[in-house]
């Protein structure tokens, strides 16, 4: 066992001899770290797959393995934005049965499952709700390494293909997607917008640690509040393919004494909350206002 102290290491840097002073400290007694809390976020160097919404679209041909069936977990599963709005919400309505739901790590994907673009059929308005209900919903984000620049593939035929490494950041690479000059247009869209919803969420406890209510999807519209004494943030889901509008009036309990929002995904400020329209396949980030 070494002892408390300070030693040299001696290395090669080429042709050059380096030496490094490194200190051994004394063993800490000391509580150590409290773990992750609900204000942290997780990056994960870890896609539930989604409830069947419409399975005329499970099957497609020029997919390398074509095959579905949800029983067999080695194939397709399926999986579309309404279906998934259902699922999520199924799955919020048990937290009664956890001790503290906000300690849960919630992930879209990880090293074991296909990659979440590829899960949604390389679709940037899903990617983007996904990444909305993930950064906004009660629980601890876990976020997959490339998955802010759209890495994608499914695990055909090994876990390998999902667990490529993330372009740039060594000598000789062809790609360094760590600057937005060796990103595509694309890529970085994605990569700004999970920036933006990642620092609103570090930087407003009502999403870490608030709490959370939802409703019941109705005709492909999901909604749930996060809300605490600083806030409350209103997140409403359109999983259709059309432009719809959403009457607030169901949502009394969470809105009254509310008459304003701000959309902090647009920056677009709204004066009214009578009614709110809802872009195709799309989930907005509305911050209250009694103002």
């Amino acid at each position: 066992m070494a002892r408390p102290g300070r030693v040299q290491i001696t290395g090669k840097k080429g042709s050059q001899t380096v030496t490094r002073t490194w200190e051994i400290r004394a063993r800490d007694q000391a509580p150590k770290g409290q773990g992750i809390t609900d204000a942290d976020f997780v990056y994960l160097a870890m896609p539930d797959r989604f409830a069947n919404g419409d399975p005329g679209n499970d099957k497609f041909a020029d997919l390398r393995d074509p095959n579905h069936d949800r029983a067999n977990p080695f194939f397709r599963h399926g999986g579309e934005l309404a279906g998934a709005a259902q699922r999520f919400y199924q799955a919020l309505a048990q937290d009664a049965v956890y001790q503290d739901p906000a300690k849960l790590v919630t992930f879209l994907d990880n090293h074991d499952h296909n990659r979440f673009l590829s899960e949604v059929g390389d679709d940037l308005d899903k990617y983007k709700m996904g990444l909305t209900w993930l950064l906004t919903t009660r629980g601890i984000p876990s976020l997959y390494y490339g998955t802010e620049i759209l890495m994608k593939n499914f695990k055909d035929p090994t876990d390998a293909e999902v667990r490529k490494d993330f372009p740039g950041g060594w000598p000789g690479d062809q790609e360094d997607k760590f600057t937005p000059a060796g990103r595509t247009a694309r890529e970085n869209e994605a990569f700004d917008f999970v920036r933006k919803l990642a620092t609103y969420r570090r930087d407003h406890p009502t999403l870490h640690s608030g709490k959370l209510m939802q409703y019941l999807p109705q005709d492909g519209l999901y909604v749930y509040f996060r809300y605490d004494a600083t806030g409350t943030v209103m997140v409403a889901s359109n999983t259709t393919d059309k432009p719809a509008s959403l009457p607030t009036a169901r949502f009394v309990e969470r809105m009254a004494g509310f008459t304003k929002a701000h959309n902090m995904l647009t920056g677009e400020n709204l004066g009214s909350l009578v009614m709110l329209q809802l872009p195709a396949k799309t989930a907005v980030v509305l911050e209250l206002l009694k103002y």
